[in-house]
């Protein structure tokens, strides 16, 4: 009886010190990251939109535009 209390006892004691030394290590100051060199921005150049111009011009449009497709009616009855 003493000697499985002795061993529990002994088991206990190990695992929360194995508990505390990994708390400890977690408390550590992370190492300072290096500062990143600061790119100055280079101008570029000015894109052209031409959505305006093209979704305004009608006969673009019909021009462009997929066809209608014809779609039949589900009849009813036995099937």
């Amino acid at each position: 009886m003493k000697k499985r209390l002795f061993v529990l006892f002994l088991v206990a004691f190990f695992w929360l010190t194995g508990c505390q030394s990994q708390s400890v290590q977690a408390q550590t100051a992370p190492e300072p990251i290096a500062a990143m060199p600061v790119v100055a921005a280079q101008p570029t150049k000015e894109v052209v939109d031409y959505c305006a111009s093209c979704h305004t011009d009608k006969d673009a449009l019909i021009s462009t535009a997929k066809p209608e497709e014809i779609v039949e009616k589900e009849s009813t009855g036995a099937g």
